[in-house]
C-alpha cells in the first residue's frame, strides 16, 4: 500500500515535466512565466498529500490571486492548454500493438499487463496528468467566487484513490507520509523550473 501512495504522489508532482525536452518551444505561448509558477504552486498545494494540511493555504492563494483563476484567467488558460496538449500527446504516443507483438514473440499473456504498462509509461503519465490539470481548470474558477465544493467532492480518479489512502497511511504508518513530505519537500524547487519551461513550450489552444 506504501508503494501505491507513492506511485500517486509521484504522479501528481513529477508527470508535468514528462519529456518536455521534446516538445518544441512555441511561438504563442499558452503560459507567461508568472502564470506557468502560479499554477505550478497550486498543484503543489492541492496535493492529496499537501491538501490535507494546507487547505486554508490553498484557499487563501487563490483569493489573493482570484483575478488569474476566472474561467478565463491567465492561470486558467495555461492549465487548459498544458492538460489538453499532456491528453493529445499521450495518445499520440501510446503504443497499442504492445500485446501483440508479446503474443508474436510467445511471451505469456500474464506479462502482458505489466509489458503494456512499461511501455506506455510516459504515455499515461501524460494522459493522467493531463486529466488532472484540465479537472484543475474545471474546479478552480468556482473556488475563486468562494465555492469550494466542486474541488472538495470531486477529483480524478489518482486523486481520489490518494484521498482515500492517505488518512489509512499515516495510522498504519505515519512514518511513511513524513518520508514523502520530505522528498516532496527536496524536489519542488527542482521540478518548478522544469514546469516552467514545459509550460513554456505549449501552443495556446485553436479555437
Amino acid at each position: 500500500m506504501r508503494s501505491f501512495i507513492k506511485k500517486v504522489f509521484i504522479t501528481l508532482l513529477l508527470l508535468s515535466i514528462v519529456g518536455c525536452s521534446e516538445i518544441p518551444i512555441s511561438k504563442k505561448r499558452a503560459c507567461d512565466i508568472e502564470s506557468a509558477r502560479k499554477l505550478y504552486k497550486v498543484q503543489i498545494l492541492s496535493n492529496p498529500l499537501s491538501e490535507r494540511k494546507k487547505f486554508e493555504t490553498l484557499k487563501a492563494y487563490i483569493q489573493e490571486n482570484k483575478g488569474d483563476f476566472t474561467d478565463d484567467g491567465s492561470v486558467i488558460r495555461c492549465a487548459r492548454a498544458l492538460g489538453n496538449n499532456l491528453m493529445k500527446r499521450g495518445v499520440l504516443t501510446f503504443d497499442d500493438q504492445v500485446r501483440e507483438r508479446a503474443a508474436n514473440k510467445g511471451i505469456s499473456p500474464e506479462y502482458y499487463d505489466r509489458l503494456e504498462a512499461d511501455v506506455n509509461r510516459g504515455s499515461i503519465d501524460s494522459l493522467l496528468q493531463g486529466e488532472e490539470l484540465l479537472w484543475l481548470a474545471e474546479v478552480l474558477p468556482e473556488a475563486a467566487k468562494g465555492n469550494w465544493n466542486p474541488y472538495q467532492s470531486t477529483g480524478t480518479k489518482t486523486r481520489q484513490q490518494a484521498r482515500a489512502f492517505l488518512p489509512m497511511i499515516e495510522m498504519i504508518d505515519p512514518s511513511s507520509i513524513q518520508q514523502l513530505e520530505a522528498m516532496m519537500a527536496k524536489i519542488e524547487p527542482i521540478v518548478e523550473d522544469q514546469y516552467v519551461i514545459f509550460a513554456l513550450m505549449t501552443d495556446e489552444l485553436q479555437n
